[in-house]
């Protein structure tokens, strides 16, 4: 005689067994790589926080920019004509910062390598593909930013005040290079200003180009742009800053790399960081007019 198991909850008697079909696996998703001409989709938003006059988010890749802008509000002291204009970057604790060295010393680890790469290298202190010291990185953005909006901004509407931009990077890849960066930075610097109503002579939109030795142009280089660099490491990156609507006047001009500028090169770099800039600003200018049509 068959008994139960009494300390068990018995089924009905014409209980069937589940049935699973056979699913396929999901194939896995091919990152394919973006032709040189081509800039990378990003995510924008503008009016996130709610203590700061405006802020914007930017989202591209692994890379996530908030900035915020307060101001103009009064300051004490003697009497100011114009507005004080101030800008301070900082990287979350958690967030290893991209590669400030050119990455023609970062990727000539052959046995071509000279001992002037081996001591900068070792100078540096360069340590599972990120830095000792962050400070340099922070005033280097801060820097471009504050040297590059200081013409977009009436600061004679807002005397004996000051406007604040507060950067945060709150996740950034580390194989890239701080110029990447630093273009993200801009576009989102820009939207934020609009945001605040303070009052511009432009909206500042920012390209990044790449020149190989052999005269290849890339737009917007990402990590993958990165095998690109043969062994020899000749390359230059420029960020460009463009007031579009002022006659593409240039705000901001930053290069990097090791390849032999001249004339041609400067006009090449200037060119493309253009052809980016103003498809930049042309998708801030349909977010804008959205965000003025939704409202």
């Amino acid at each position: 005689m068959n008994i139960g198991d009494r300390r068990r909850i018995i089924g009905p008697v014409n209980a069937r067994a589940l049935y699973f079909e056979n699913s396929k696996p999901k194939e896995s998703i091919h990152h394919t790589r973006k032709k040189n001409n081509e800039i990378r989709p990003f995510f924008i938003q503008t009016g996130l926080l709610t203590n700061p006059n405006g802020s914007a988010y930017l989202e591209i890749d692994n890379t996530l920019i908030l900035v915020s802008i307060f101001g103009p509000r009064p300051i004490k002291g003697p009497f100011m004509n114009k507005a004080c204009f101030q800008v301070e970057t900082k990287f979350l604790p958690y967030v290893n910062q991209p590669n400030y060295l050119s990455k023609a010393y970062l990727f000539n680890t052959n046995n071509n390598a000279t001992e002037e790469d081996v001591n900068i290298r070792r100078n540096l202190d360069i340590t599972g593909g990120s830095y000792s010291s962050y400070s340099n990185i922070e005033q280097k953005i801060s820097s471009y930013i504050h040297s590059a909006f200081l013409p977009s901004i009436i600061l004679e509407k807002y005397p004996k005040s000051t406007i604040d931009v507060f950067i945060i990077v709150l996740s950034a890849n580390v194989e890239d290079n701080v110029l990447s960066l630093i273009s993200g930075i801009s576009n989102c610097c820009s939207l934020a200003l609009v945001d605040s109503g303070i009052e511009l002579n432009d909206i500042i939109s920012t390209g990044i180009s790449r020149i190989l030795k052999d005269n290849t142009v890339i737009l917007d280089p990402t990590t993958i742009h990165n095998k690109d660099i043969t062994d020899d490491g000749k390359y230059v990156d420029a960020v460009i800053s463009f007031m579009n609507c002022k006659n593409d006047q240039i705000v901001g001009f930053l290069t990097d790399g090791n390849l032999n500028i001249d004339n041609s090169l400067i006009e090449a770099l200037i060119n493309n960081s253009n052809r980016m800039a103003k498809q930049i600003r042309a998708n801030i200018d349909v977010y804008l007019i959205d965000q003025i049509s939704s409202n």
